[in-house]
């Protein structure tokens, strides 16, 4: 099985208090996806507390794509 990519989904909007802190860095999110493709449960593992936000909503929007096992769809974290 490979692992999920990305099909389509929307940047983070970069909050505006962050933007004017200058704060910037990489948030981790853990994520459990559909066999649609869908994030359907997700907690962020890492990342400074004013970026988190925009970086979950932005995955919830997203849509991925999940390889097939034994050719049905498998919902992959």
């Amino acid at each position: 099985m490979k692992p999920p990519r990305l099909l389509s989904g929307p940047a983070p909007i970069y909050p505006i208090l962050a933007k004017q802190s200058r704060i910037q860095g990489i948030v981790v999110i853990e994520a459990i996806i559909d066999e649609t493709g869908n994030v359907i449960e997700m907690h962020a593992i890492s990342g400074h507390p004013l970026l988190i936000p925009a970086a979950m909503k932005s995955r919830v929007a997203e849509k991925i794509r999940t390889d097939n096992l034994d050719g049905e769809a498998t919902p992959v974290n």
